[in-house]
């Protein structure tokens, strides 16, 4: 909502003074419709969301308000006409600069309006509001009026609740209140008792790959739930349909969309009623919560290992090794970790550059996975690598020789060449290794000893200097 005094227009007349093109437009549409629009605005008052109608000019001078204005934010209607504007006085303070600059900046590029901020109240409450602008254009695509909405969004389950008071009307003007009740890109939607959709909204359709209107009547489960979880979810829809147990609140179920893709949503559910009482359907409203349950599982793997090989990376590793100390008493285990550096690795990134020698680590992570008998494999840092064994006999000498062998089978895995960079690179690692409990007393102990007898495995591997 870009911010002005705005001019005040009788609402809803059909003859006016000459004004800009797109209100006589508007105007005379509104004339043509007027016993729609006086349902439809029934309608979109009785829900808990302030829609609105601006002209398309830098200032948004408001044409057309809501009454429902003054009950959410305790201004009067005619406040908003006739100033001061109430929106721009009484933005949050630590809010009112971020959305200043993206009202103007979304009017310049000529592109919808769509934030979340904070507004004082008359009563000086602070009220989150969630605004969506979309603007109306002409068949050159010039924009013309801007439709927006605000809505409460600390109450949308009361907007629902209200929604519901009004569902035979909101079925007479669905198309008028899809195009409301769409800029909150929530999923709306009412199963009735049979399971059949009864009103699924254009996000929604668009949510799941269909075209608008296109699901209604269909089956829910059928066409909407995967088919693994199709019966359970219909068993529990009709438990609650028959009174057997409640639809469940804020539950997160998976849905399939057209193409197959499976999406996550949470729900919230209000049961609907028959006359008599009896439950007739239910009115849900979903969030789509897939992609941010892939963000915070990438923050999550990101936490825990290694960025250039996946590999778990050192903290992930140490509690781990930890972990298996601490348990190898009781389960008469020993535990032992090797500890690889490879060889020349050095000489590979500069000779032939970083971004062949991450390659190269890369490809030997990839060979070390599934070393046999390993139970973790991890990135200590740099070029050197961590195996953990922690199953080996609770005896010096088998524990030491499935040692030996794991440092064996590393060896043999790297030993053929890595095809990098057009030309082959061979490499090879020093690898230490130590055993709990014969060499060392604790993990931070047995990672000191493996180190150590990598160093000297490192020590033996290289030639002595040449002599004067």
């Amino acid at each position: 909502m870009r911010t002005a005094q705005a001019v005040v227009l009788p609402a809803f007349q059909a003859t006016v003074a000459a004004t800009p093109d797109h209100v006589r437009a508007l105007e005379a549409a509104l004339v043509s419709a007027r016993a729609a629009e006086e349902r439809f605005r029934g309608l979109v008052e009785s829900i808990d969301a302030v829609p609105y109608i601006s002209a398309w000019d830098v200032h948004g001078t408001i044409r057309y308000m809501s009454p429902h204005v003054e009950e959410l934010l305790g201004y009067p209607r005619e406040q908003w006409y006739h100033g001061p504007d109430p929106w721009t006085a009484n933005l949050h303070p630590d809010d009112r600069e971020r959305v200043l600059a993206e009202s103007g900046r979304t009017f310049s590029e000529r592109r919808d309006f769509a934030c979340e901020y904070r507004m004082l109240t008359a009563d000086r409450r602070v009220v989150w509001i969630a605004e969506r602008e979309s603007i109306v254009r002409d068949e050159d695509g010039r924009p013309l009026f801007c439709h927006g909405v605000m809505f409460d969004i600390t109450r949308l389950k009361t907007a629902e609740q209200r929604m519901l008071t009004a569902e035979s009307a909101l079925r007479e003007e669905r198309d008028l209140a899809q195009r409301y009740l769409d800029v909150a890109r929530t999923m709306l939607l009412v199963i009735d008792a049979d399971e059949s959709i009864r009103l699924l909204n254009q996000h929604g359709h668009e949510l799941l790959g269909y075209p608008a209107g296109a699901l209604i009547g269909s089956n829910w489960f059928d066409v909407a739930v995967p088919a693994e979880l199709r019966e359970e979810h219909r068993a529990g829809f009709r438990d609650a349909m028959a009174g057997r147990r409640p639809r469940t609140e804020g539950r997160e179920t998976a849905l399939v969309t057209a193409t197959g893709e499976v999406r996550t949503m949470a729900w919230r559910h209000t049961m609907l009623h028959a006359p008599d009482g009896s439950p007739s359907g239910s009115l849900s409203s979903g969030e789509d919560i897939t992609d941010q349950l892939r963000a915070e599982a990438e923050i999550r793997r990101l936490a825990y290992h290694d960025h250039l090989t996946g590999l778990p990376n050192r903290s992930h590793f140490d509690a781990g090794l930890r972990a298996a100390v601490a348990a190898a008493p009781e389960a008469g285990h020993a535990v032992a970790l090797l500890f690889a550096d490879l060889d020349g690795f050095k000489r590979v990134n500069d000779s032939l550059g970083h971004a062949v020698g991450d390659e190269l680590l890369r490809a030997v992570a990839d060979r070390l996975v599934g070393l046999e008998g390993a139970g973790a494999l991890g990135r200590h840092g740099g070029d050197e690598f961590l195996v953990l064994l922690d199953s080996l006999p609770l005896d010096a000498a088998a524990a030491g020789a499935a040692a030996q062998a794991a440092v064996a089978a590393i060896a043999g895995r790297l030993a053929a060449p890595f095809a990098l960079a057009g030309t082959e690179v061979r490499i090879d690692a020093s690898v230490g290794c130590a055993v709990y409990p014969f060499d060392a007393v604790d993990a931070d102990a047995l990672l000191r000893h493996a180190d150590a007898a990598m160093y000297a495995a490192k020590r033996r591997s290289s030639p002595p200097a040449a002599g004067r």
